[in-house]
């Protein structure tokens, strides 16, 4: 009821706003399923129905009752979430006011005050779970009178809004009891106002009639008019820093699922299957949200609105863990990393393009392995807090290990949510992207001059990924029995590799100051190639060389290819981000379940060619960018003020923006930057592309 409450309050506040009241149905059928169901559940909670209201004795064959403490336990990461909800969806709004500053952030803070019902609720749980784990009623009592306090907290911070009457008169009393000490301690005289007193009585009298302005839903960000400021690196580094936060909470979440399949190994009554179902669950719920409705929203509402939905979905599927972990249950559990793979999905589609676009251009693949680098980090975390027990315990532990897991995931959730709130109200330079629909804009990219490249590129991807998620999750078999490795050493080998994955990716941001990222590529593919080459072998030391030169050179592929991939694309950058995305997912369903399915006939370092065949393909690329002209040109780097000389004789300037986009704008049209050149359609119109095939676009058609 006090949830619903504050949504009604909400929806007579925002009703000039149409996507926040839709937001706000939503939010409201979600609360009011969420509790139906969870008060049918305490309803029905014994079977039959009837033995719940009586003592128990004489009671029939085959009763059963359900631990009622355990579902409100499980519950809690419904509650939780709701309220995280509500307190984002007045956020964007209050962002964008044309208020004073400190008035706008006054407001933000009293409706975000409802975060003191979410930590009340994690406040209860911990006493909840405590009472499932006593059997002693008498001990209990804590989880329920925390109960009670979160309903009078959460009416209590409900009422705060509509609080602001009797506040003011407290207010106004307060100054008048001053102003009468002022009088007094100036002996009464009468003193003259001053400016700045006279200045704010001003600015209270409204300066022309009219209606009152709508205050503009700061959901865009900044304008494409505006967007040429951030190619400064000045301007680009406070975007950068805000975003180390949720590439690091996407690494932790693949981290999270690497040792939760070793986990699975040491779980009785799991096996390898469950685990590659998990495995895939999440995967494929990352390819599927590039290119549904979620990815959809990175062309319809920006880079923005993406990002803050990736991050609250990751925050949901955070405290969704809680319940299964609880409940020991294997389909909780899968649910869980279907909405974890959806959430990493957004987020990858939006923030890697978005840091291809900030900054200067030519320096967009070593933004990109730096940050990957960051996410590599994340992933290494969660290994080096487990300990070798997961390795020599196989088919002994119970359940309950994973609730080791739910204080960290927890934390993750609570990051994540401020951190969407960070992005809703931040504000990030956007393209208004007025784009036909996906379909048409994907049948642009394979049409264009590059169809063929980035086809190339799709397709490297998909076996890339495959061959990295078939090194994440068959190394300990590949370690401990196939190299037959100890347990101890096979777990500091997988640390190792972790860290050099990372460090691959960092050294390479480094290097591409010095080399051409082709070159690079070739390089590492090469190096893939061999690493996987002498991993078909029973040797021990050759095997552990070959396992972490292979992760040396697998880690900085995946950035440089997927920067490689969208320069040259134009308006379609988004559309091309998306499909890259979901190849990359795709392949991390499809080829596990292949090598698991060899392996589990031949053995795993008779399975290993499929990995050498993953990794062998990819030199096809790089090959491809050395030897084709147009290609060459397209992922050329020169300085924004470097001048070229056309076919005709003309002299043109390409920018930065140009080898992005494949355009080249002529000197006489417009300047060196992104201001707006009103020719460029008419040029467009005809048919008019640059000297390296790409059309010339403005950037309003980006």
């Amino acid at each position: 009821m006090v949830k619903n409450s504050v949504l009604v309050y909400y929806k007579a506040l925002f009703e000039r706003y149409n996507r926040v009241k839709w937001i706000i149905w939503a939010a409201m059928l979600i609360v009011n399923v969420g509790a139906i169901t969870l008060s049918l559940s305490y309803i029905w909670a014994c079977q039959p129905l009837w033995i719940s209201f009586k003592p128990l004795t004489n009671l029939p064959d085959g009763w059963y009752c359900a631990d009622v403490v355990k579902l409100a336990c499980a519950a809690t990461s419904l509650h939780i979430s709701t309220d995280f909800a509500m307190i984002l969806i007045p956020m964007p709004v209050l962002a964008g006011l044309q208020i004073p500053r400190k008035q706008k952030l006054t407001l933000m803070f009293l409706f975000g005050l409802g975060g003191f019902v979410a930590v009340l609720q994690v406040v209860r749980a911990y006493y909840f779970q405590k009472a499932v784990q006593n059997a002693d009623v008498r001990w209990n009592d804590a989880g329920f009178l925390w109960a009670s306090v979160t309903g009078h907290v959460g009416i209590i911070v409900g009422s705060i809004p509509m609080l602001k009457p009797l506040l003011s008169n407290f207010c106004c009393l307060y100054q008048v009891i001053s102003d009468y000490r002022c009088m007094e301690s100036g002996g009464g005289q009468d003193s003259t106002p001053s400016p700045t007193t006279q200045r704010s009585a001003n600015s209270s009298v409204p300066t022309r009639a009219g209606p009152p302005r709508l205050p503009r839903l700061n959901t865009y960000g900044i304008s494409e008019h505006e967007f040429s400021v951030f190619q400064s690196t000045k301007k680009a580094m406070p975007l950068l820093i805000m975003l180390i936060g949720p590439i690091f909470l996407a690494g932790l979440a693949f981290g999270i699922l690497d040792v939760m399949h070793k986990k699975f190994e040491a779980i009785r009554d799991t096996n390898t299957k469950q685990s590659l179902g998990v495995h895939s669950a999440f995967y494929g719920a990352y390819a599927i949200a590039a290119i549904t409705y979620p990815g959809l929203s990175l062309k319809g509402y920006g880079f923005q609105s993406t990002m803050a939905v990736g991050l609250f979905t990751y925050s949901v599927a955070c405290m969704a863990f809680w319940p299964s972990a609880i409940l020991h249950s294997f389909p909780g559990l899968t649910i869980t990393m279907i909405v974890l793979g959806a959430g990493c999905g957004i987020l990858e589609i939006s923030i890697n393009a978005f840091i291809v676009l900030i900054g200067p251009q030519e320096y967009a693949e070593v933004r990109v392995n730096f940050m990957e680098g960051c996410r590599s980090i994340g992933a290494l975390i969660p290994l080096l807090m487990e300990s070798t027990r997961f390795y020599s315990s196989v088919d002994t532990l119970g359940f309950s290990t994973f609730l080791d897991s739910q204080w960290v995931l927890l934390g993750c959730g609570f990051v994540a949510f401020i951190l969407a709130g960070i992005v809703c109200c931040a504000r990030l330079p956007e393209f208004q992207d007025q784009d036909p629909p996906f379909l048409s804009s994907a049948k642009c990219i394979f049409r264009g001059p590059y169809g063929l490249s980035f086809t190339l590129a799709m397709w490297v991807l998909f076996l890339y990924a495959g061959g990295q998620e078939i090194i994440r999750l068959f190394s300990r078999h590949y370690l401990v029995l196939g190299i037959n490795v100890t347990d101890s050493l096979a777990l500091k080998l997988e640390e190792s590799a972790r860290g050099l994955f990372a460090a691959g990716r960092f050294a390479t941001a480094g290097l591409l100051f010095l080399l051409r990222p082709r070159w690079l590529l070739l390089l590492f593919t090469i190096g893939l190639l061999i690493a996987s080459a002498l991993a078909v072998t029973t040797s021990e030391h050759q095997g552990i060389v070959a396992y972490l030169l292979n992760a040396s050179f697998q880690g900085p592929m995946y950035p440089t290819i997927f920067v490689v991939a969208l320069r040259g694309l134009g308006r379609d950058l988004k559309a091309a981000s998306m499909l890259l995305v979901a190849s990359l997912g795709l392949g991390g369903v499809v080829w596990p379940v292949v090598f698991y399915s060899v392996s589990n006939s031949k053995g795993t370092v008779n399975a290993t060619p499929i990995l050498v065949a993953c990794f062998g393909a990819l030199i096809v690329y790089p090959l491809f960018l050395s030897l084709v002209p147009a290609e060459r040109e397209r992922i050329k780097r020169v300085d924004d003020n470097h001048a070229l000389q056309s076919d005709g004789g003309q002299m043109v300037q390409r920018t930065a923006h140009g080898f992005l986009f494949g355009t080249r704008r002529r000197s006489s049209a417009s300047v060196v930057g992104f201001r707006r050149d009103s020719n460029a359609s008419s040029r467009r119109g005809s048919g008019e592309t640059g000297g390296d095939g790409g059309v010339v676009l403005p950037l309003s058609q980006i």
